[in-house]
This record gives structure tokens, sequence and C-alpha cells, in this order.
């Protein structure tokens, strides 16, 4: 029998029960359109990352603002203390070469299955307990600007089948990140702007005449309308 285009299509995957992974990537992206605070979205994701891709390890790279071979490590799994990359910018360590100024500036993204780290690494101390990775680029202005590195103690602990999943996954959530700072350095210009604003705005009101002068014979009037943003 034909079927009438009125006549719903039948999908047994969409009535199925939603597996696990469904659930917590479901769960992920309602808890990601919630966050405000790129510093405590990064924070807050970390370890659910971490169990759905399956690494032990990681390191963040970003090379923003300097040139070939220089690169800076933004976050780390070697670090005790969480450093803000947005505002502690200066607590941040500059490097220069290496297996992750090779990979940052190689553009693309790379799987290493039995990987033995070199002493002489200028990031060794980052590498030295792992033996394989994956190295994703998060790309802006289709320049991999910065690079998310996930690392494994084991040997071949990442799949290459999954890696187009992976690069697509990790620039997104880089996009968020970057569109969230964004709003929030927005956020607080606009609100700096009008603090300024707000100054200007009272020193326009104290140069208003308090009373009209009284002239015999005239009866005179004023009407002040202030600007919507200054005064």
């Amino acid at each position: 029998m034909t079927r009438t285009p009125q006549e719903p299509v039948a999908d047994t995957a969409a009535s199925s029960a939603p597996t696990d992974r469904v659930a917590e990537m479901v769960e992920m992206v309602r808890e990601l359109s919630a966050q405000t605070d790129a510093q405590k979205m990064v924070n807050d994701f970390g370890d659910r990352f971490r169990r759905m891709f399956t690494y032990e390890g990681f390191i963040a790279l970003s090379r923003r603002g300097l040139e070939k071979p220089f690169y800076r490590i933004t976050r780390s799994s070697a670090w005790e203390e969480t450093i803000n990359p947005w505002k502690q910018k200066d607590k941040l360590p500059v490097l220069s070469g290496g297996v992750l100024g090779e990979l940052l500036y190689g553009d693309l993204p790379v799987i290493v299955n039995d990987f033995q780290p070199h002493p002489d690494d200028p990031a060794y101390e980052h590498l030295k307990d792992f033996r394989s990775y994956q190295a994703v680029p998060h790309y802006h202005n289709g320049v991999g600007t910065n690079m998310a590195i996930n690392f494994s103690t084991q040997t071949h602990g990442f799949d290459p089948e999954k890696l187009p999943d992976n690069i697509l996954t990790h620039n997104l959530f880089g996009r968020t990140t970057n569109n969230m700072v964004l709003s929030q350095q927005l956020t607080e210009a606009n609100e700096a702007l009008d603090a300024e604003l707000k100054v200007v705005g009272d020193i326009q009101r104290s140069l208003r005449p308090q009373a009209l002068p009284n002239i015999d014979g005239m009866h005179l009037a004023a009407h002040y309308h202030s600007a919507r943003r200054a005064g």
C-alpha cells in the first residue's frame, strides 16, 4: 500500500528507550546550556570528559598572541593549583618547541599510541607518565589557535575510529567556552561603561540651574531630557 504524505513514518530508533550514553550526553548538554562562567564550566566538566573519553591526563595549549615555536600551557592535569587562563594569564608558563610545540603548530589532529617522551623535552614533566595521546586542535578563524591533548598511561589508549567524533566534540566545547568568555567580557565592559556614564550624568545634572530666573512680564519653563546612555 502506498503511504500518503500525511502518514507518519515509524522510527523504531527514536521510540526505543535511550541508552546510558545518550542519557549522559543529554544531561551534559542541558547543563552546558545553563552555564554562565567559562572557568567554572571547564572545571565542572573536566571529570565528566575524562570518564566519557577514557584518559588519565590532559594538557591544554594556546599560541594566541605568540609566534612559532612559542606556546602557552593553559591547563594541565600535572598542576595542583587551578589557574584561570583568562584572568591569571601571567601565571601560565610559556615554552618553546618540543613535542607540544610540534603538535600545536602542526595544526592537525594526531593520535600516537606508542609514546616515549624524551627527558630533554621542555614539557617533560607533563609528559613523563604517559604512553599514548590524542591531540585535537581547537580551530578559530580556520587556524588551530588552541589544542587539547588527552593522555593515557597505557599504549594504544586511543581508538582512531573515535577521532572524528572527538574532533567535533572538542571543537564544539571550545567554541562554547570561547563564546561564554566573550559574553563575560562584554558584560564587564558594559558594566564599566555604565559606571562611567553615571558619573557623566551626575556632572551634567549638576550643571543645570536649580531655579529659573524671575523676569517681569515673562513666564519661563525648561525641559531636560537625558540621553539613554550618557547621563
